[in-house]
């Protein structure tokens, strides 16, 4: 409010709420003297208004790094087991406060952004908040006022503020990008496939960073809905090449909910006629992407990957690795000081399907390792099938190159009757879907185990797939 009772960092995660203004904390009480926006039923209004203005993304790996998973994205899940309001009376999670604000924020005015576009509708409302400058206003009559400039019931999207948010889940296919040259005229075709493969209605917001300069397209950053169990092709045409897209899932139970991924790496070049128009397609109920005879095991299939048992350590170690201990499933870690027990993260390099995710643990450089992960993989028929582990490489891994370039990772391969080690060389190897070999299975299961014996700091555990031969 007005006095600076709530004050804090964002950054840091710590707020005060006391009765006396911060004269130290400068920037929020300037916007709460400017503007005041207040509800008799919603006293954060001020702060929700204030939070959508900011529109801050988190960075992309700092926090990971650290806790293994975003604040937004901790605010995400108790959003799902909790109503809005039991969230705001939750001393415990004060320091998610922010996080949980903002994500209510951006869920209130996605529609209306859908409507008219994320920069019309964020200029509709700074005019609208400009015209009550040191005066006090209802946010019921602010949103009233949005509603009927983006024809959205704003109002009525706040009913369901009373209950827990049901999460959408995504998955996001291989992005194309096409070089087309018609007749001497070149053009850049994108195709994003995205999926939306839950019981609920979802928004995602995309951006894209086009080579274009400093003019402003609309097309470049903009909401997208997608239907519950509904997959889309979302087509566009540019002048210039598209570098990289990201895709904010908002709330969603995707982990990382902000999905970043390059789209010139590969382009595919055609002289052709231009057909492509720009339009969001709906895909047939039964449309697959893949068409190969696959199967892929990932960490998060706790029927089908397993862990070691857990070892007895020290009680220093111990309450080292446990001086973060959250509710939350995953965890941070850093090279220089690897979790002695697996330990689940995230990342936006992990395989997954809707959670990026893997486990690391601290490698040792014995024989055989001392602890070990395995992905059991049904094979559908017999036959010859190339098998793949899913290389992830961070700055620890990419800095030193030169110095573990014959760093391994270390597997058995069991099938049948036989037992067959397989390695990798991760500094060497392609990030994503590294080949193992080929192997000729016959039996209904393989066994793959992954040890920690290793010359890297720690041993990753992400996923492994194999993918039939066409003979």
């Amino acid at each position: 409010n007005a006095a600076g009772n709530y004050s804090g960092s964002s950054d840091r995660g710590s707020y005060n709420i006391t009765p006396e203004a911060n004269r130290y904390f400068i920037f929020p009480q300037f916007y709460n003297f400017r503007y005041n926006v207040f509800s008799p039923d919603w006293s954060i209004a001020n702060r929700l208004i204030e939070l959508y203005m900011q529109n801050n993304w988190e960075g992309p790996d700092r926090e990971r790094q650290t806790n293994g998973i975003s604040s937004s994205e901790k605010a995400n899940i108790l959003l799902e087991q909790k109503t809005f309001k039991d969230l705001l009376a939750d001393a415990e999670h004060r320091k998610l406060m922010n996080n949980i604000v903002g994500l209510k924020a951006s869920q209130l005015f996605a529609p209306a952004e859908l409507n008219m576009g994320v920069r019309a509708f964020r200029d509709s409302l700074y005019s609208v908040l400009n015209g009550y400058t040191f005066r006090n206003v209802q946010l019921e009559s602010i949103l009233d006022t949005l509603g009927k400039m983006s024809e959205t019931d704003i109002l009525a999207s706040m009913k369901s503020w009373n209950d827990p948010v049901k999460l959408p889940v995504y998955s996001v296919g291989t992005t194309e990008l096409i070089n087309v040259n018609d007749r001497g005229q070149e053009f850049f075709v994108l195709k994003v496939p995205i999926s939306n493969n839950s019981d609920y209605d979802g928004i995602i917001q995309m951006n894209l960073n086009i080579a274009r300069g400093r003019e402003y397209d609309p097309r470049a950053d903009r909401k997208i809905m997608i239907p519950a169990h509904r997959s889309m092709q979302l087509v566009s045409v540019w002048d210039n090449t598209p570098n990289n897209i990201t895709l904010n899932t908002l709330i969603s139970g995707n982990l990382p909910n902000i999905i970043r991924q390059p789209v010139n790496t590969a382009i595919k070049r055609e002289n052709r006629r231009l057909r492509e128009q720009e339009e969001d397609i709906i895909m047939p109920e039964d449309f697959v992407e893949n068409v190969l005879e696959e199967v892929i095991v990932d960490n998060e299939d706790s029927t089908l990957f397993s862990l070691s048992k857990k070892q007895v350590i020290g009680l220093l170690p111990k309450l080292l690795d446990n001086a973060d201990d959250t509710k939350f499933k995953y965890s941070g870690f850093s090279w220089w000081w690897a979790p002695r027990q697996w330990t689940a993260t995230t990342n936006t390099g992990y395989y997954g399907k809707y959670i990026r995710s893997a486990y690391v643990v601290k490698s040792v450089r014995s024989r055989g390792g001392s602890q070990t992960a395995t992905w059991k993989i049904p094979v559908p028929s017999p036959g010859h099938y190339e098998l793949y582990y899913y290389v992830s490489k961070d700055d620890y891994i990419k800095n030193n190159r030169n110095t573990y370039n014959d760093a391994e990772y270390r597997f058995k391969v069991a099938y049948g009757e036989d037992i067959e080690d397989a390695y990798i060389r991760i500094i060497r190897a392609n990030e994503g879907w590294e080949q193992m070999g080929v192997y000729y299975f016959a039996s209904d299961t393989v066994k793959v185990t992954l040890s920690n014996e290793c010359k890297l700091n720690y041993v990753t555990a992400d996923a492994v797939k194999i993918v039939k031969r066409q003979e």
